[in-house]
């Protein structure tokens, strides 16, 4: 027996011995503590653009970010000189993605951002992935690799989106002594413009030449490495030197639940039926309409041979094509035996089904967190055919006859599917957060999404492109949702913020990314995380693997990126409300060192334009940090050997004691 309790005391003694052992290389950040109180300040050195007589010119920044808790979830923002709006957009995001990396509620937090550039205006987005990585800086307490720059939009997923003047930064993060420079994926080849000049007799041409830039190779030249990133994670590698362990970028493809994919055959069986119902309705037909009803029912065929491979989401959406379009023709026959009168009957029964559904949809209650993205499908819907009625009435005025019917039958289906939406109710375990951290989590994406579309405007008209069809779709969600969110419409506003972004970022892409394949791989790796991260918290992310099974049907790859954008911000936008709503003191996220990064160089030598204020602030901040880091190591190591000793001493005694009382 005497035996058994030494070994005992010995194993204990030895797992003691353990703790004072350096385990640098894992840290465990705390959401907080209810008593923590912190105030941390970083320092980020960033490149911009300015426009000169000689056109665009690389500038450097400095960012500098103070994080404080507990707060009231603020985000301030001082610049010098101007600032354009979407800078405090773009800081807000950041907040809310380097909070919700690290398990905190932003809404517990204040954010100060202060942006000191020789620039003449200051613009937000480019300089968002930046932010993002202060923030976490901040927050974390990490140490920033000043030989790292990097520059990029951060988008509500984490995910970082292309920006303009790429080359122009590498060339003034290069002046500065960076030695690794960060861009987004698929913008390793940019063009800069490039004048020519042609002499035919007494005459000189002008010629404007797009000419693409390696800027891998270019920086090499500059003693720079240029390396792409696609998200904040990726980011966080090499600027702070950790691998935050937030989601599972590897996972494997997700697949709709059972229960999702009961509540979609419920909408593709109510389709089917309505299909046939009309069908029936019509004989004698003439040959132009032949054409549509067969193009009807092409579509359900379609939807079928989707259904029984299983993609029911793609599938409810080929039979909802079917039902509106063999509706359609429907309604063009009526109309052709009688006049206007079948237009205003078409009309009062669609506005009879959008005004029965939104009375159906005020009357519904959420109850579980996944009810949000249920309530997103069927308030977006219902706005876009309140929309497309309004549009009835237009085109009907301006003589569009055939197509003020389109909108109407449009109009009425769309409806149909809001209602029929409110059946994927209930689904996931996660219960749900309350009210106000929906509704301010809402009003920062339409911030946000303000912010890259104004964004995505800008780049476009720098190179000549005043109208796209993809940023109009942008422009008119982003315009849609504004008006959403002050009815109070917070679901509905919140999806058409979402739409508004993807597609904005997708026309950036459509014109700046040059290797689109490589972007679409990597948005797509990024929304299986998030699909899987929102099921490890018991969320049912429905639309989000509705979108990304959609865009496994697409054989356009900007549509394939556009749909795989929503996948992404879907399901983080629920995971964030999640962490908003339910983070506590018991959150915590592993975090582990990482050997991707460069050495971090001793001295950063700002460029003329840069300030004084810059190099000191910069330099202060790592002998703070490093001082606290060293500090911290002692005192634990001290404070490990004292309890190992103490623990150690009383288990001698307590060994001794029990020998000596235990008969032999």
């Amino acid at each position: 027996m005497v035996v058994m309790y030494r070994r005992t005391a010995y194993a204990l003694l030895l797992l003691l011995l353990i703790a004072t052992i350096n385990t640098a290389t894992l840290n465990t950040v705390n959401a907080h503590s209810e008593t923590e109180h912190f105030k941390r300040t970083v320092s980020i050195l960033v490149p911009a653009v300015t426009q000169t007589e000689e056109g665009l010119v690389g500038v450097v920044s400095n960012l500098t970010v103070t994080v404080e808790y507990p707060g009231s979830g603020s985000v301030y923002v001082s610049t010098m000189p101007l600032t354009q709006i979407d800078m405090q957009a773009s800081a807000r995001t950041a907040a809310i993605v380097a909070s919700t990396l690290l398990g905190y509620n932003p809404l517990s937090l204040d954010f100060y951002v202060s942006m000191e550039s020789p620039a003449i205006t200051i613009g937000g987005p480019s300089a968002g992935a930046a932010m993002t990585a202060a923030m976490i800086a901040a927050l974390g307490g990490f140490q920033i690799n000043h030989s790292v720059m990097l520059t990029g939009m951060i988008n509500p997923d984490g995910t970082i989106g292309p920006v303009g003047g790429i080359k122009e930064k590498l060339e003034a993060s290069a002046k500065v002594g960076a030695k690794v420079f960060l861009v987004p994926v698929g913008q390793t080849i940019v063009y800069e413009q490039k004048i020519e000049y042609r002499k035919i007799g007494p005459f000189v041409f002008q010629t404007v030449k797009k000419v693409p830039v390696d800027v891998v190779k270019y920086g090499k030249k500059l003693g720079v490495k240029v390396v792409e990133v696609s998200n904040i994670i990726d980011v966080v590698k090499y600027v702070l030197g950790v691998n935050i362990q937030y989601m599972n970028l590897s996972a494997e493809e997700p697949i709709l639940s059972d229960a999702v994919k009961q509540a979609l055959k419920k909408q593709i069986s109510h389709f089917k039926n309505e299909f046939e119902k009309i069908k029936e309705t019509l004989s004698n037909i003439p040959g132009d309409l032949v054409d549509i009803v067969n193009e009807a029912e092409k579509l359900m065929s379609e939807a079928e041979k989707l259904e029984e491979q299983g993609l029911t989401y793609s599938a409810a959406s080929k039979a909802f094509q079917a039902v509106y379009t063999i509706d359609y023709a429907k309604l063009i026959l009526n109309y052709r035996n009688n006049g206007d009168a079948a237009l205003e009957e078409a009309y009062r029964e669609a506005n009879s089904t959008l005004e029965t559904v939104k009375t159906a949809l005020q009357k519904v209650k959420p109850e579980k967190l996944s009810d949000i993205g249920v309530l997103m499908a069927s308030h977006y819907r219902l706005l876009l055919a309140q929309k497309f009625l309004r549009k009835a009435g237009e085109l009907y005025s301006q003589g569009n006859v055939e197509d003020a019917l389109f909108s109407i039958v449009y109009a009425k289906w769309r409806a149909i599917t809001a209602k029929l939406w409110i059946n994927a109710l209930g689904l996931g375990e996660a219960r749900l957060p309350s009210e106000e951290a929906i509704e301010k989590y809402s009003q920062t994406i339409v911030y946000e999404a303000s912010s890259v579309v104004a964004y995505a405007t800008s780049l476009l008209e720098d190179i000549g492109i005043s109208s796209d069809p993809i940023l109009n779709s942008a422009l008119e969600d982003l315009a849609d949702s504004r008006d959403a969110i002050e009815k109070g419409d917070m679901y509905g506003g919140l999806g058409l913020a979402l739409s508004s972004i993807a597609e904005a970022t997708t026309a950036i892409h459509k014109y700046f990314t040059v290797n689109v394949e490589k972007q679409r791989e990597a948005i797509e790796k990024v929304a299986r995380g998030y699909v899987a991260k929102a099921r490890e918290l018991c969320v049912e992310p429905i639309l989000a693997l509705g979108y990304y099974e959609f865009a496994k049907q697409q054989k356009n790859i900007l549509n394939e990126i556009y749909f795989y954008e929503l996948s992404s911000m879907h399901a983080k936008a629920l995971i964030d409300i999640y962490v908003i709503g339910f983070a506590t003191s018991e959150g915590k996220i592993t975090v582990t060192k990482t050997t991707t990064t460069e050495k971090p160089e001793t001295t950063v030598t700002p460029t003329k334009t840069s300030t004084t204020t810059m190099q000191t602030t910069t330099q202060t901040i790592e002998k703070q940090a490093q001082l606290t880091t060293e500090l911290k190591y002692v005192v634990e190591r001290a404070l490990s050997m004292l309890l190992a000793f103490l623990g150690g001493l009383l288990l001698g005694y307590a060994v001794r004691g029990r020998s000596s009382a235990t008969p032999g």
